[in-house]
């Protein structure tokens, strides 16, 4: 008989500076955006150097076409919270980071978001900002140097 330690996730609480965006509960929106694996937690955000959003779960990361969903509906929901998940002509300062097993939805800022994704796979945070902040679009007052 073996014993597994339990995944990092299970022990990993969640980013203390999220806002939870209510109206966003039991959804699904995350396969709306185009996510169709299996992890627990998803980080979606909006790419104006793409003109898509993009999404990451620490296994695998990719971009769809629902920019119009994203902007128009989620985006949106921020702005009573004080958080900025993006716009046509800019990158949000936050992402949204998908508990897919409660269904619950966060705004969470970009860089708390990827140290999250990571840890909960065990791996170091990164060190440089993701390709999702493609250069030219990194978020007002983050200091961050972007992908060369």
């Amino acid at each position: 008989m073996t014993s597994e330690s339990p995944r990092p996730s299970a022990m990993l609480p969640l980013p203390a500076e999220r806002v939870e965006l209510l109206a966003l509960r039991k959804t699904r929106l995350d396969r709306r955006l185009g996510y169709t694996g299996a992890r627990r937690y998803v980080v979606f955000g909006y790419s104006m150097g793409g003109g898509a959003v993009f999404w990451k779960d620490g296994d695998s990361s990719g971009f769809g076409g629902q920019w119009r969903l994203f902007l128009e509906e989620v985006a949106l929901l921020g702005i009573p919270h004080h958080v900025d998940l993006g716009g046509i002509d800019h990158v949000g300062t936050h992402v949204l980071l998908v508990d897919r097993l409660r269904a619950a939805y966060y705004a969470v800022p970009r860089a708390s978001a990827e140290e999250f994704v990571a840890l909960i796979d065990g791996r170091q945070p990164p060190t440089r900002l993701c390709l999702c902040a493609w250069p030219g679009e990194r978020p007002p007052g983050s200091g961050a140097k972007g992908p060369p």
